[in-house]
């Protein structure tokens, strides 16, 4: 069953040219480098893996064709979805409607001018006493499955918009320490997507210092990912609809509230898209590594 996708196309092919020389994919390497993954995977022990080119294809390009790095991070993704039950079981569509009705996550149907796809999580808006902090970030691992499945959004990559307007202590008292260092950990070494970037608008004072006590558990390359030099390596920015946000990301792109041309937040059309993988992602649920 072909996946559904949602992102609206790549208009500028001589963009995608110069992103796959940046990522080192052609043809004979694309082909080379499938058949080496799939060999090295079918010879792992206990793990039963997707090799299909599609599936492949997305931890190659996630690192640049380093056949060695995409075999780690293929492991590292089904470790990951063993030990993070919390998150991992029952990640479906029909799962996390619920949550995605509330319209405070979700993937943007057009991409930035770098033709990266956008993530949308208004995490001040949420309200920890309707789902709690697990629940938010299964809802965002859903909406990544989503973009992953796009092959201009695994060569382009991935940048998030987090919107912390509202953002209080009675959020953070909901998230243990675990809670943080599980997500750094499953964005930085057990997902196949390229993070270009992360901007954190509205943001209350306090979480600039929050952000000081995260950021070491960060890698360097990661943290250059999420980084601008005025506020202790995380871009944050207040004035969303000025001149400084539109710098990174085009309103073009944008719901109205930031400032953008297109139509307020609404995930009808999101949902329904994923809805209509269901099947492929139950069927994704399958795999992974066996009892030893």
């Amino acid at each position: 069953m072909a996946a559904l996708e949602l992102l609206s196309p790549l208009t500028s092919p001589g963009l995608r040219e110069s992103t796959l020389r940046e990522i080192n994919e052609s043809p004979s390497i694309r082909e080379a480098s499938i058949r080496e993954l799939r060999h090295m995977l079918e010879n792992e022990k206990h793990l039963r893996s997707r090799t299909d080119a599609p599936f492949l294809l997305r931890f190659l390009r996630a690192r640049k064709f380093d056949v060695d790095a995409a075999f780690e991070l293929v492991k590292n993704y089904y470790r990951c979805r063993s030990k993070y039950t919390e998150v991992y079981n029952g990640l479906l569509p029909s799962k996390v409607k619920g949550n995605l009705m509330y319209n405070y996550q979700t993937l943007l149907p057009h991409r930035d001018l770098q033709g990266r796809a956008i993530i949308l999580v208004k995490s001040g808006a949420w309200n920890p006493n309707e789902y709690g902090p697990d629940e938010v970030f299964k809802t965002n691992t859903m909406c990544m499955e989503q973009a992953i499945l796009d092959p201009d959004t695994q060569v382009n990559g991935v940048v998030m918009i987090n919107d912390v307007k509202g953002l209080g202590f009675h959020h953070i008292r909901c998230c243990p320490p675990s809670h943080f260092v599980k997500v750094i950990h499953l964005a930085q070494d057990g997902f196949p997507a390229r993070f270009k970037a992360l901007h954190i608008v509205n943001e209350p004072l306090f979480l600039r210092a929050f952000m000081a006590v995260l950021l070491p558990f960060m890698k360097e390359k990661f943290r250059k990912r999420i980084s601008d030099t005025q506020v202790n390596g995380v871009v944050m920015i207040n004035d969303v609809k000025g001149l400084g946000f539109h710098h990174f990301v085009s309103p073009s792109a944008l719901p109205k509230e930031y400032g953008g041309t297109q139509d307020d937040l609404d995930n009808e059309d999101f949902v329904r898209t994923l809805e209509q993988n269901e099947e492929l992602f139950r069927k994704d649920a399958e795999y992974g590594y066996t009892e030893k």
